[in-house]
């Protein structure tokens, strides 16, 4: 089979070990025939499925903190007396009393001005009671400034830029929005029915899906692995079953979890097998000659997206955003800097793309 050539970078989460050059399918399936354990390649989901770990989104009652050279989540403090200020102004918001309720936050804010609960809620009293984008912006971007990670401080200073007609600066809220919650489901709400609110293109997702029950634990049969039915995830759930269960990988595999290397690994094992089963297809199928192009025109759409990613050099874009982010949202407010550009950059050429 040919041998792909993809220009990808791995950008590593905080505390992921560095990969090195990725193996492919020929490697992988070397690597289940020479093991020790047994592998099954069954053609139906595993009756004992590995349990796929997902985490909760975070909200403002929780802050990022950095902590020597590690960044921590931990609880937002907050008194009682401020507590008890920011329901009452709840509850006169929800009764539409949106004055009354600006003027409860605000006492709240001269007790705690770090409250970013505080600051996201006075913000919305006076966008909608004292109709005052400006002043309600000027309030999101406190609650911004005290922790950058807040996906709902970056919709909410979205919504104040649309109500001032300042739909690119919209936008790139929206775009950091997303980096921190891929599943934002307010954002995909308007993103559906309203794309013109940003000026942004209709959006197309590439979910990635493998099948439930793609890999089973180890159990006294061996180790059942499942790769859709007509094989179309076996990169996929090989390279995971590898990454689980053998010696060489297990330092670097976090049971139930999800590190971009191995994500990065199994992505590209995915990929590469896809490349090769279409490649063999068009081969037995062609009258004549055919080259790379014929073939990465034939591939399905998913993989079609994660050649052109990968080449694009932000395969872990993509990762992050339709993988880690969808499963695991809250690790993405304790990403590093160089993961953040990659998310942010891939959410910008693929998902939010400015009209032109």
């Amino acid at each position: 089979m040919r041998a792909w050539s993809l220009a990808v970078g791995l950008i590593v989460l905080a505390n992921v070990a560095a990969a090195g050059e990725p193996f492919g399918p020929d490697e992988y399936l070397r690597i289940l025939s020479d093991s020790k354990l047994r592998y099954n390649i069954l053609g139906q989901p595993v009756k004992t499925p590995v349990e796929v770990r997902s985490c909760p989104n975070r909200d403002e009652s929780m802050r990022v903190v950095q902590r020597g050279g590690e960044k921590k989540l931990v609880p937002w403090p907050m008194s009682l007396d401020v507590s008890r200020l920011l329901a009452d102004g709840e509850k006169s918001f929800q009764a539409g009393k949106y004055l009354e309720a600006a003027v409860k936050y605000a006492a709240a804010l001269e007790k705690d001005p770090e409250s970013a609960a505080g600051h996201l809620f006075y913000g919305d009293a006076l966008l909608l009671g004292g109709k005052d984008p400006e002043a309600a912006l000027a309030e999101y971007q406190k609650a911004i400034a005290l922790d950058p990670t807040l996906p709902m401080a970056h919709f909410f200073a979205s919504t104040a830029y649309v109500q001032l007609e300042r739909k690119a600066d919209a936008r790139e809220e929206i775009i950091r929005a997303l980096t921190f919650r891929p599943s934002y489901e307010a954002v995909w709400k308007v993103a559906r029915q309203n794309p013109k609110t940003w000026g942004i293109r209709p959006v197309t997702l590439h979910r990635f899906e493998p099948p439930k029950g793609y890999l089973g634990v180890k159990g006294a049969n061996g180790i059942d692995v499942f790769g859709g039915a007509n094989g179309e995830w076996l990169g996929y759930a090989i390279c995971k079953a590898v990454w689980a269960n053998e010696d060489q990988f297990r330092t670097r595999h976090t049971d139930g979890g999800w590190a971009v290397e191995e994500e990065h690994a199994c992505v590209l094992n995915q990929l590469t097998s896809v490349l090769n089963a279409t490649e063999a297809k068009l081969r037995k199928q062609a009258a004549g000659p055919i080259d790379e192009k014929d073939v990465i025109a034939t591939l399905p759409p998913l993989e079609a997206h994660i050649f052109e990613a990968a080449n694009a050099k932000l395969l872990d874009g993509f990762i992050l955003f339709e993988i880690v982010g969808r499963n695991c949202p809250i690790a993405l407010c304790l990403m590093n800097d160089a993961a953040k550009q990659q998310i942010e950059a891939y959410i910008r050429r693929y998902v939010i793309v400015a009209a032109e």
